[in-house]
């Protein structure tokens, strides 16, 4: 009896100790990237990092898919394998063999800074490795290339192409927007979760089409009882996530952190946290990479960690605001939160007044939190 009433609070007490250890992580973070930034004047990318330059032997880019995070390892006592990026940026960071070009390959090391101590996944030493922390790319969906010609990203991390974000670019203050949160690692055990796995079938792409599929809300319909998906619900399969049938470059969420797409290393301010992450495809072996939009989440209770441009840790609840103070919408149009297409807002007529739309976000204060200039005046 004395254990039964014992093992609650000692589980209580542990999991308060590793909420700790993460808050301290994403800190951390957070901190590397204004190392970074008193260094270049600017945060790094999302995708495409022109800091590494050009293969010198043929001119050909070396640095589309490499992540923001593998910018800041030599920030977070990792230069060692940052200098391993270096010498061989022209390749894959989805290569999972062992060796490139006679060097151990980087992308396979384990980053301790980079992992929950609530998540547990257990990834095999010749796995590439994964990351608990995620980018933020705001509330506006993008595919897999983050829309290369197309700068509609609101978030703090969007492509090298269209340049870097600078604290001076964080028009809403650096303390009322979000730079990572966190992120349940993908894993076979938690692949039919809606934590954890992902689900197909639900438009994801922002009203490309005239808006008539896309609403987040509809994204929710996802859930089943429990942690489980809804009856019929199509999700990703084993097939999916494993890169060209070799599991040790699996796409599942969060399990590349020297990856650029959507599936690795990055979040939206669109539906709370521990909602389902989806995607578009309606065929279940479908690369979950395309037109995937991820939730942060974690296995903290009750939401998942944050922080902002100013380095302040917050912890944002499953039940924060995704609906109040929506921005002017057309005549006609009472649907408020998720229920909002770009297309339902005042002066957005087309694709190019989507990509170009910069007022306030449709999604309440979590949209707020991750849009970098959306001019809201809402706080977290």
């Amino acid at each position: 009896m004395l254990i039964a009433l014992l093992l609650p609070a000692v589980q209580a007490a542990r999991e308060a100790a590793r909420r700790m250890q993460c808050a301290n992580n994403i800190r951390q973070l957070a901190i590397a990237v204004h190392n970074f930034h008193d260094t270049y004047n600017e945060f790094p990318t999302g995708w495409r990092q022109t800091k590494l330059g050009t293969d010198p032997r043929n001119g050909n880019n070396r640095h589309e898919r490499i992540s923001g995070l593998a910018m800041l390892l030599p920030y977070i006592e990792q230069v060692s394998t940052y200098d391993l990026i270096t010498a061989i940026v022209s390749h894959h960071p989805w290569d999972a063999a062992a060796t490139i070009n006679n060097a151990p390959n980087p992308y396979r090391n384990l980053i301790p800074g980079f992992r929950c101590p609530s998540d547990g996944a257990s990834i095999p030493a010749d796995y590439l490795k994964p990351t608990n922390y995620r980018m933020n790319r705001g509330d506006k969906p993008t595919d897999i290339d983050w829309n290369e010609g197309r700068h509609y990203h609101s978030g703090v991390f969007g492509s090298g192409a269209h340049g870097a974000t600078s604290m001076a670019s964080i028009r809403d203050g650096t303390s009322q927007t979000m730079l990572f949160a966190e992120g349940v690692i993908g894993t076979s055990s938690n692949r039919s979760q809606v934590v954890g796995g992902v689900a197909y079938g639900r438009e994801t792409a922002p009203d490309f089409n005239g808006g008539q599929a896309f609403r987040p809300i509809d994204w929710l319909n996802v859930r089943g009882a429990g942690k489980s998906f809804a009856a019929g619900v199509i999700i990703a399969s084993e097939v999916a996530y494993d890169e060209h049938a070799v599991p040790a470059a699996s796409r599942a969420l969060g399990r590349r952190w020297g990856d650029a797409p959507a599936t690795f290393t990055n979040v939206w301010t669109i539906l709370p946290p521990n909602s389902p992450a989806i995607a578009r495809h309606g065929d279940p072996n479908s690369n979950v990479e395309v037109w995937c939009i991820v939730p942060a989440s974690s296995y903290h209770p009750g939401g998942a960690a944050t922080v902002a441009c100013d380095a302040s840790y917050r912890f944002v609840p499953d039940s924060v605001d995704t609906s109040s103070g929506p921005p002017p919408r057309k005549s006609g149009i009472t649907a408020t939160g998720l229920s909002l297409r770009y297309i339902d807002l005042e002066g957005v007529n087309s694709e190019d007044n989507i990509r170009g739309y910069s007022g306030t976000s449709p999604w309440g204060v979590w949209g707020a939190y991750g849009s970098k200039a959306g001019g809201e005046s809402v706080s977290l």
